[in-house]
């Protein structure tokens, strides 16, 4: 089943076909679109910019399901080694989602680019992830941060043990 939003004049597919990765017991299923999403940025040539955007979606004891994925925007910095997220819009299509489809819908983490054929964080990366880390008022707070290479797509789980390769996929 497919279901377009147009939120702020951008359509988000939402679709129910996804992906799994089993990782720890725990299985973090994508949804299908949110990869075409991150193949559409694919950093597969020395020119090309990095992209990101944030993830939105929901959990329970089971699995973590990523649902929706924002991309880059208007006033999002991008550059070949470094991607801003700074357009307010991600943001918007957050709490838009979360007054259309309830308070099951939660921020999941970040994706962005990288011109690697198997991504790994940078530096920027990990001070980043651990910045929303310390800003979150939960004890047991963790976010999935997927970094897109040009063959693989890696998630890592950050918490407060610290940051974990979660799964791999080629792509």
């Amino acid at each position: 089943m497919e279901k377009t939003l147009k939120i702020m004049n951008v359509n988000f597919v939402e679709k129910k076909d996804n992906l799994i990765i089993i990782k720890n017991n725990k299985a973090i299923a994508i949804n299908k679109e949110i990869i075409e999403i991150f193949k559409k940025y694919l950093q597969d040539k020395n020119y090309k910019k990095e992209a990101g955007g944030i993830l939105v979606g929901r959990e329970n004891n089971e699995k973590i399901s990523i649902d929706f994925a924002t991309e880059p925007m208007k006033k999002d910095k991008r550059k070949k080694n470094r991607f801003y997220r700074k357009d307010l819009k991600h943001i918007d299509f957050f709490n838009n989602i979360r007054e259309i489809k309830g308070n099951i819908y939660g921020y999941i983490g970040e994706w962005h680019t990288h011109y690697e054929e198997d991504p790994t964080p940078s530096s920027i990366d990990i001070e980043n992830w651990n910045n929303i880390l310390k800003e979150s008022e939960e004890e047991k707070y963790s976010t999935i941060n997927i970094i897109v290479g040009i063959n693989f797509i890696n998630f890592f789980i950050c918490d407060s043990t610290g940051i974990k390769v979660g799964g791999k996929m080629k792509i």
